[in-house]
């Protein structure tokens, strides 16, 4: 992790204590309180610690819980091993993870570049990517279903009606699995990958293999513990297995041939074997098939993207379709949306397609704020969670706690995504990616109205004691949270896009 040039490295070896205050600056070499063991409170505590959080945030915390104080303390003690180093996104420009003593890396170093992803102009959706060496690979799974025709989403019922079809637990990095006829796609070297991307050979997966466990999990990242279905009496038991306990990779040298990944207790193992049969349902990560051409011509990655045998410049870093999207100040712009006799303008943000103004449809339990309609045409509408449900126009739809996780996690985390979500006109942010979020305050029941320069947004998710998430943003702070309440709340509603 860089903070401003400086590498933060992590070295795997023992450390001895009970790791202690993590928010010490006194305390060193608490990068390499990993342990074989690979304790992920010791590593969040240590991230923090590296990413200068203020002492007040972290005072107290031991290795069992991390007191975050203003921050969501629930979330991020409940991010398992695989987001650790989604964390460390906090600190800004990430470009490179090393490692060094028992860990070393025996080739360059492993670059990531926040924001950078390539987009699959077959159904727009996107792969986060990572540099290691001279190649080029996906840092989220496959999730190509060929008009819902090939591959499976984690949990369907594959002998049931309609198994190919897209669903929520494909998102998020997981992906689908695939036998292996499938990802080949006719037995070309592409297969599945999209336009300019191939499967890795056994070698190159040899070599993913070969790697220490933090460097193996840099490469895949999250989700590399996606999962599979599992047709061997063999090995019992038959079905999905359990995620974030093994992983299985398909390569394009034989249908026998895969990349293991495991957790036993926090450690990440790797090999390759060759004991699978076609008839296995694996995941797959696509490798860049070497320079880049489009058409009769080669292109930059960093700068560049091929559609339809054309070369076009990204938008704020990002491939899009020219002929729907358009590039606008480095922003994805999509048609905008007229519903309700007003018109909204729409943004594309990590493959999902956004209103870019809050919702101001009239509809019973929607309130302006103070009753006053002006605040209505800048803030949109309150509402509570039953209209809000029920308020977005034909074929969009109240997101999901999920989909606000994507857009969120597109932006950096929510430790500092609130920033730049925020609008930089209307309000204190930057307004990185157009998503333009207004201070619409709140309401409960009659209780009176709050501004308070905050923002709430209703999610469509509701939470075991039957209240209903919401997602919530401050002026003055940089991060996006997440709370929940009762349906009688009155909050604002952006619609996203089916």
């Amino acid at each position: 992790m860089l903070l401003g040039s400086a590498v933060f490295a992590f070295s795997l070896f023992a450390c001895g204590g009970d790791g202690g205050n993590s928010s010490s600056s006194e305390e060193t070499g608490k990068a390499s309180c990993i342990e074989n063991a690979f304790d992920r409170n010791k590593v969040i505590a240590a991230i923090l610690d590296e990413c200068s959080v203020s002492a007040n945030d972290i005072l107290e915390a031991d290795i069992e819980g991390i007191d975050l104080g203003s921050c969501s303390r629930n979330d991020v003690i409940s991010y398992s091993n695989k987001t650790i180093l989604e964390l460390t996104a906090k600190c800004g420009e990430m470009t490179s993870i090393s490692s060094s003593s028992a860990a070393s890396l025996s080739s360059s170093s492993i670059e990531m570049t926040p924001g950078n992803f390539i987009t699959d102009l077959r159904d727009g959706r996107q792969y986060r990517i990572v540099q290691i060496g001279n190649q080029t690979w996906m840092r989220d799974n496959l999730n190509y279903s060929k008009n819902e025709t090939a591959g499976y989403c984690y949990g369907v019922d594959i002998k049931g009606e309609n198994p190919h079809r897209d669903s929520s637990s494909c998102d998020n990095g997981y992906g689908r699995n695939y036998q292996w006829i499938e990802v080949m796609d006719g037995n070309s070297e592409q297969g599945l990958c999209p336009d300019g991307w191939r499967l890795p050979s056994d070698t190159e997966l040899t070599a993913i293999a070969n790697l220490s466990a933090m460097e193996n999990y840099a490469v895949f990242s999250t989700f590399i513990l996606a999962g599979n279905y599992n047709s061997n009496a063999d090995y019992p038991p038959l079905g999905w297995k359990e995620r974030d306990v093994s992983g299985f990779y398909w390569s394009n040298t034989s249908n026998s041939y895969m990349l293991y990944v495991g957790n036993n207790a926090g450690i990440y193992n790797t090999n390759l074997g060759n004991e699978a049969s076609p008839n296995d349902y694996f995941s797959v990560r696509c490798v860049a098939d070497g320079d880049l051409s489009c058409g009769n011509t080669t292109y930059s990655f960093d700068t560049e993207f091929c559609y339809n045998d054309l070369v076009y410049e990204k938008c704020g870093g990002f491939a899009y379709n020219p002929t729907k999207d358009t590039c606008e100040n480095g922003r994805i712009r999509v048609p905008p949306l007229v519903y309700g006799g007003q018109t909204y303008k729409t943004v594309k943000i990590g493959g999902q397609t956004w209103m870019a103004e809050n919702l101001n449809y009239e509809t019973a339990g929607s309130w302006c704020y103070n009753n006053s309609a002006s605040y209505c045409d800048t803030y949109g509408r309150l509402y509570d969670w039953e209209a809000a449900m029920e308020s977005c126009p034909d074929g969009w739809h109240l997101p999901s706690r999920e989909e606000w996780s994507n857009l969120v996690n597109f932006a950096g985390g929510y430790l500092t995504a609130g920033e730049k979500l925020k609008s930089a006109i209307g309000w204190d942010g930057t307004d990185d990616y157009g998503f333009n979020a207004l201070p619409g305050g709140y309401n409960y029941d009659e209780a009176g109205f709050n501004i308070s320069g905050n923002g709430n947004w209703w999610t469509a998710t509701k939470n075991d004691q039957g209240n209903t998430y919401y997602r919530y943003i401050y002026s003055d702070l940089v991060y996006v949270d997440e709370g929940s309440n009762g349906k009688n709340y009155r909050y604002s509603v952006r619609c996203v896009k089916d």
